[in-house]
């Protein structure tokens, strides 16, 4: 029942330093530019909108050319203000994904990253407890910043409690929800439309 699919774009030489004890792993991972165009224009044909989750402008860049509905900013990167301004410069729009940012921060993110930009509520990783979705903060985040507002469900995307996270979200007033499956990989819905 997604309305979308999100996917992690990155290139390892810019996400992290050549001694990172998790750097072979990444490099296995990533795809060039020819082959994530080919997945992203893929996933697109299947009629789901398409995220990209940018971790660096060259990988924006390629989520862009395969024509993507929309970029994501990881939780880890709401205080990198060069990241922000560029994705949210890009022509689409931008979800902002928050963490335990402090409100000053998401402020300045806001700010950074202009444009038609959401905030993303919840934790940087998941799965996490259900606690951490944190369904009352979503009214007063919409008043506290003036912006769309969704959340990003911590959940097991395979446990029951993902079928009916989205409604309850959307009954504190959750404007869309990023869901994990139990691969890791995130869908998106329209938190309204489920």
């Amino acid at each position: 029942g997604a309305d979308g699919i999100a996917f992690s774009v990155f290139r390892t030489n810019e996400l992290v330093v050549h001694r990172h004890p998790e750097r072979k792993e990444l490099e296995a991972l990533e795809l060039d530019a020819q082959d994530w165009r080919r997945v992203l224009e893929t996933a697109r044909g299947s009629g789901l909108a398409v995220v990209a989750e940018a971790f660096d402008a060259p990988s924006r860049d390629v989520a862009l050319e395969a024509g993507v509905s929309a970029l994501l900013s990881h939780a880890t990167d709401v205080d990198h203000p060069d990241l922000l301004k560029a994705l949210g410069g890009a022509g689409v729009p931008l979800l902002l994904a928050t963490g335990g940012a402090p409100d000053a921060a998401v402020r300045e993110a806001l700010l950074a990253a202009g444009g038609e930009t959401a905030l993303v509520l919840g934790p940087a990783d998941a799965p996490a407890p259900v606690e951490e979705l944190r369904l009352a903060a979503i009214r007063a985040a919409r008043e506290r910043f003036r912006a769309s507002v969704g959340v990003l469900d911590p959940t097991d995307g395979g446990s029951a409690f993902a079928l009916v996270a989205p409604a309850l979200a959307a009954s504190h007033g959750a404007e869309l929800v990023l869901m994990h499956n139990r691969g890791g990989a995130s869908s998106a819905a329209r938190a309204g439309g489920v």
